[in-house]
């Protein structure tokens, strides 16, 4: 059995991956870098009152994957923040005799709204803690490093009707919850965040500011914790023009995984 590093990345498409265009580093496969990972497919079907409902395969069945290797999908290559983020976490903190095993648990276009998804006690919360604990009985001396989330988009277009301060104040509480709630179980693993393309915000300007502004602040109640920003950082239509204001490009997630990287190197610094 091996001995693993453990970063467990949460949230929603951006970070999964729909990263687009030119990137400044081809993607190579590495045996130091692990994936657990869910190989089922996921669907929105309606459920008994109309609403989205996530069908997913339940009891959730991960698998340790050998070699991590880049989404594809219909035969498109599409770029995540991780292979730059473990490429700087091998050769800056990975110790020589372990290994990197990143817990892949987020899943697109899923918020705090629907009751089926992210939030104390809803299913992909749970999902998130059990495949967690799995993946630390994995290896011989497993540690779990650190949480990378990026999500956020959904609460900044859902429920159109709300005023930006209960938009906040929503946020603020799920988001806070869902830490707390991994934190009891695990211990105070840091925590980083991220923030939505600029080009996405142009298009809602008071509903990301009340989602980010929230992220922020929930990150510096917690500790231990950072918040990533997208400055200067390209949507997949800033870079291609293929219409998709929401997704990072390759280039930019690239450059995301370096600045995810770099706040958990701060934060393991501060606590030596």
């Amino acid at each position: 059995m091996e001995s693993y590093d453990i970063v467990v990345l949460a949230g929603q498409s951006n970070a999964e991956g729909r990263g687009l265009g030119q990137g400044k580093y081809p993607f190579e496969a590495n045996p130091r870098i692990m994936e657990y990972i869910d190989p089922y497919p996921f669907r929105m079907e309606k459920n008994a009152e109309g609403e989205d409902w996530l069908v997913m395969h339940e009891p959730p069945r991960f698998v340790l994957k050998e070699n991590a290797e880049e989404k594809n999908q219909k035969g498109e290559a599409l770029a995540s923040l991780i292979p730059t983020f473990a490429s700087c976490y091998l050769q800056k903190v990975l110790a020589p005799n372990r290994k990197l095993l990143i817990v892949k648990a987020a899943v697109d276009g899923t918020g705090f709204y629907w009751r089926d998804q992210w939030g104390k006690g809803e299913r992909l919360t749970n999902r998130l803690l059990q495949v967690t604990e799995e993946a630390l009985h994995l290896g011989t001396s497993s540690r779990l490093v650190a949480v990378l989330w990026h999500q956020g988009e959904h609460e900044v277009f859902e429920r159109p009707w709300l005023k930006d301060e209960e938009r906040k104040a929503f946020y603020h509480c799920c988001f806070l919850e869902l830490i707390e709630e991994f934190r009891s179980r695990f211990g105070n693993i840091p925590w980083i965040a991220g923030e939505g393309t600029k080009r996405w915000e142009k298009d809602y300007p008071h509903e990301s500011k009340a989602v980010w502004d929230a992220a922020k602040e929930v990150i510096k109640e917690v500790r231990n914790a950072a918040f990533v920003s997208s400055d200067g950082l390209l949507s997949n239509e800033e870079e291609i023009h293929n219409g998709d204001l929401l997704h990072f490009s390759r280039r930019s997630q690239e450059i995301l995984g370096e600045r995810y990287f770099a706040s958990l190197e701060l934060l393991l610094t501060n606590q030596k």
